[in-house]
């Protein structure tokens, strides 16, 4: 064994070793459950791992290609926007901001929403504004449920939502038409219940306080679909 293997090898025990010791240190000192346990050896092993993205799973596709724009829309019922006004727009704006975030080129939420006044509050056809926008992927969530409380524990706060997730892709003209094709390319559904476990006593938060907080998680849940991320942060949303 040469002396830069030698290097590498003590190196590697080490790292381990002082792995290690962290991992003791924490469980002597805060009592983490076996579940907590197999967590923190898994984050020794591999590093901090994280989970694919559904969409780049499912497509092969991402939504960070060079050059490529990336438009938000959101639909909700009458009947939730007229109990959640701007719903729609708060979740446009939240997943946009999240993606942004991750190095994606979006189309700029506020010139999304000026887009839809001007058409009199409703997207009729996709294709129309991905072409006036120049976009090359739309992201479109059809909200089809979207509550603050449950009906079966008055006084109490926890969100349920529930919507359809699309992408189409738009691609360069290849008709005399001058109409760029349209393909839809990947579909699921989304649901999320918050909190989890436990509802909140409505006396101990207000309901415009807690709808913001519960339109985020919507938000950043839509989101994940699109980047790859750690396990962890699933979970720590739904607390």
């Amino acid at each position: 064994m040469n002396r830069n293997a030698r290097l590498d090898h003590h190196r590697r025990r080490s790292a381990i070793g002082y792995g290690a010791v962290l991992l003791a240190v924490a469980i002597a000192a805060c009592g983490l459950s076996g579940c907590q346990i197999v967590t923190g050896l898994m984050l020794i092993a591999q590093g901090r791992p994280e989970v694919k993205s559904d969409f780049e799973n499912r497509t092969g596709k991402s939504l960070r290609e060079k050059g490529k724009q990336v438009l938000v829309l959101c639909t909700a019922s009458d009947e939730i926007g007229r109990e959640f006004s701007a719903v729609d727009l708060d979740l446009i704006a939240e997943v946009s901001r999240e993606l942004k975030n991750q190095k994606i080129n979006l189309i700029d939420s506020r010139t999304v929403a000026q887009w839809i006044d001007r058409h009199g509050g409703e997207i009729d056809d996709v294709a129309e504004i991905a072409h006036e926008l120049q976009a090359d992927f739309v992201v479109q969530i059809r909200l089809e449920q979207f509550r603050c409380h449950d009906p079966a524990s008055p006084g109490m706060l926890q969100g349920k939502a529930q919507a359809k997730v699309q992408v189409f892709e738009f691609q360069q003209a290849v008709s005399k038409s001058g109409l760029r094709t349209t393909k839809r390319i990947y579909s699921t559904p989304f649901s999320l219940r918050y909190p989890d476990r436990q509802p909140v006593p409505s006396d101990r938060e207000s309901a415009s306080v807690f709808r913001k907080r519960f339109t985020d998680q919507v938000g950043d849940g839509i989101a994940k679909l699109f980047y790859n991320h750690r396990p962890d942060e699933d979970l720590m949303g739904l607390r």
